[in-house]
């Protein structure tokens, strides 16, 4: 806001696939690369992401593998989509068949996790900043990054300086 402070900023949290062609939103950030045509994307630094646990529930779960870790039914899902269960098995990694709490929302799983409710993965930086315990800290999955907008966007000098900036903060 120093730099730019006319600029307005209007985010939106969600975990659904903004349609760029819609005009659904300027600038996206995903963690799947684009699949439209006539976007402008640029790859950015992956996330890490690891198991999380709060302190009092990740002492009943301490030196479990992945798969008896699942087999507890104590894992935080997601409701409709499939992204986490497909992120998994792309890491050689069996979902589980039942899941204590499902929610597309990240912000509400990390709520979850941080209530002891359950397990569940979240970004790396994220986890240890709020006092979580790690699990498995040797499963540490890399999840691609992609800052994307409509072509005709980049022809706008203040969608573009938004867009450069992204890039360069998230490299």
């Amino acid at each position: 806001m120093a730099r730019w402070p006319a600029l307005e900023i209007e985010l939106v949290l969600t975990n659904d696939v903004s349609n760029l062609l819609r005009r659904d939103a300027d600038i996206a950030v995903r963690l799947t690369p684009p699949q439209q045509e006539a976007l402008v994307a640029r790859k950015v630094a992956p996330m890490r992401v690891g198991l999380f646990a709060a302190p009092s529930l990740a002492k009943r779960l301490e030196g479990l593998d992945f798969p008896t870790l699942a087999a507890t039914g104590l894992m935080i899902g997601q409701d409709r989509s499939e992204t986490l269960a497909d992120g998994l098995r792309q890491h050689g990694l069996v979902p589980p068949q039942r899941t204590v709490f499902r929610s597309d929302d990240d912000l509400a799983q990390l709520a979850a996790i941080r209530a002891g409710i359950g397990f569940g993965i979240c970004q790396v930086v994220i986890g240890e900043s709020a006092g979580l315990v790690r699990l498995l800290p040797d499963v540490t999955p890399a999840v691609g990054a992609w800052v994307v907008m409509h072509e005709d966007q980049s022809r706008l000098a203040r969608t573009r300086t938004v867009f450069d900036a992204l890039v360069a903060d998230l490299t």
